[in-house]
């Protein structure tokens, strides 16, 4: 999506004073320039059974019509003399929409917003996208700057990052502590190793029963219709909780065929086998890896 950016055109403004001393309407201004301006096919080439049409720019030997294409332009003849653009009117070289622009801070900016579409990763996403932004930067003139306004994925790293570093010093701190007090080699390794390994089949219990990481059970911004169905099936108050709210305020949660859908239009038999959308938890970041 992007945001400030209109393609570039010729805009013709008018004289009114010029207009009516010479007699013409806005119309006949329009109607001569659409006439000229129309692109037709200039030619054909034929052969092997094809045939293809030869097209030029309109109006412009050198490429794209500049507001100087138009300024000799005849829209009328006034007492045997041609009456051109220029004469009743001032083209200039704008863009097609001049009534939308955005900026950063006071600079004027385009932005274009990358949004992911529902199942993808966004880390990875992001990863990819910025590793190919210094080649975008290259091909750009030396005055236009590229800059990164807004990055979602940088909240899900900090919150992988102060997950891993709290597991790892609450491990470490339950060794240490029964070290100190047990002085015990044998005591210690019975928590070094039960914890990981508890950590680890917990985890694992709960990837094969369906349930990867969601603490907040139903995840709202779930949009898989296997996701509410399993959610319909294991959790059926907090599901219907949820569905009696989206119909209250017209909310379509998930997509059944690539339409929005109220969850409680789910048919009864939905597969609801897939893997669950990611929660908005801590593990955000490494389910949506594993969804990719």
């Amino acid at each position: 999506e992007i945001g400030g950016g209109s393609l570039p055109a010729v805009r013709v403004e008018l004289l009114p004073f010029a207009l009516n001393r010479e007699g013409i309407s806005m119309e006949d201004v329009r109607a001569a320039i659409q006439s000229t301006t129309a692109n037709r096919p200039k030619g054909a080439v034929e052969g092997d059974g094809r045939r293809l049409q030869i097209y030029s720019q309109a109006g412009a030997a050198h490429g794209r019509p500049t507001a100087a294409d138009y300024r000799g332009l005849v829209v009328a003849w006034r007492n045997s003399a041609p009456v051109r653009v220029a004469d009743v009117a001032t083209p200039v070289d704008s863009v097609e929409n001049n009534k939308i622009a955005s900026w950063l801070v006071d600079k004027r900016a385009i932005v274009l917003a990358i949004q992911r579409q529902p199942g993808t990763n966004t880390v990875a996403t992001v990863s990819a996208i910025r590793a190919i932004l210094p080649a975008f930067q290259q091909r750009l003139p030396a005055s236009v700057q590229m800059e990164v306004l807004f990055d979602r994925s940088q909240s899900i790293h900090d919150a992988i990052n102060d997950v891993q570093f709290t597991l790892l010093l609450a491990g470490f701190l339950v060794v240490l502590v029964i070290l100190l007090f047990l002085r015990s080699f044998w005591a210690t390794m019975i928590p070094s190793v039960t914890v990981p390994l508890a950590l680890a089949g917990s985890c694992g219990a709960m990837y094969l029963l369906g349930f990867h990481n969601n603490n907040c059970i139903p995840c709202p911004k779930a949009e898989s219709p296997r996701y509410w169905a399993r959610m319909r099936h294991f959790f059926p108050a907090q599901f219907w909780r949820i569905a009696c709210i989206a119909r209250k305020l017209n909310v379509r949660l998930c997509k059944i065929d690539g339409e929005r859908a109220f969850i409680d239009d789910i048919p009864a038999d939905h597969p609801m086998t897939d893997p669950i959308q990611p929660a908005c938890d801590f593990a955000c970041a490494e389910m949506e890896a594993e969804l990719a």
